[in-house]
């Protein structure tokens, strides 16, 4: 299965192939800097937002191995919450993400 990022080079690349074509198709040199430029732009704003997302995707990781390796230095213990299923700190009384009051299994 493709990735959103991997999708987002693809279409970068393609947006400056078919600026390409259509720009040498044209028959005109400034419709084909006009078209080839503006695939250009294109292919930079998605090869913008592939890069962010990356970045996010790492960022995610490494604050998850870090909650993980803090939860086991601490040793605290956990409860999961019936509602949603996160998994939290025993001690709080409620679920920190949705909020749900009711008696958590260990």
């Amino acid at each position: 299965m493709i990735g959103i990022v991997t999708a987002l080079y693809i279409f970068g690349i393609i947006g400056v192939l078919v600026s390409l074509v259509i720009g040498l198709l044209s028959g005109s040199f400034w419709i084909f800097l006009l078209t080839f430029v503006g695939g250009v732009i294109f292919a930079t704003i998605q090869f913008a937002l592939a890069n962010v997302l990356e970045k996010q995707e790492m960022i995610l990781y490494y604050l998850q191995q870090q909650d993980q390796f803090l939860k086991k230095q601490l040793g605290t213990t956990l409860r999961k919450c019936s509602n949603c299923q996160y998994e939290f700190d025993a001690e709080l009384s409620s679920c920190p993400r949705c909020g749900s009051r009711k008696e958590a299994g260990t």
